[in-house]
């Protein structure tokens, strides 16, 4: 085997990192990461970007200048975030975006648990 077919081969060190590990990296990332760009890095990633129990918690803000002109893709972004919740979202914080139509969004897929 040539050395440029193993190296091409040989798995991406993250790859191996155990899952409790690796959920706690992509918590860090934050939510708009996870599903813009972390659930593509490989599978293991996206699998556990799209794990109900790594969305019970939710915070989510416009980060400023860059996010101004792109409101609806932060809303289209907690939408799927709350998909992803799968009903275990427990804590959801939006701080400088949201419209009416969001909430709305938000409070049909929200299961009330007494």
């Amino acid at each position: 085997m040539e050395a440029e077919d193993m190296e091409n081969s040989i798995a991406p060190p993250w790859v191996e990192l155990p899952p409790d590990i690796t959920s706690s990296i992509l918590q860090k990332v934050g939510p708009i990461e996870m599903l813009k760009s972390a659930d593509k890095v490989c599978s293991t990633w996206r699998r556990l970007c799209h794990e109900p129990a790594m969305w019970r918690v939710v915070k989510m803000q416009n980060a400023g200048a860059d996010f101004w002109d792109r409101e609806d893709d932060l809303e289209k972004i907690c939408g799927r975030a709350v998909e992803c919740s799968n009903g275990e979202l427990v804590d959801l914080s939006l701080e400088y975006f949201g419209s009416d139509k969001l909430l709305s969004y938000i409070s049909e897929r929200f299961y009330f648990q007494p």
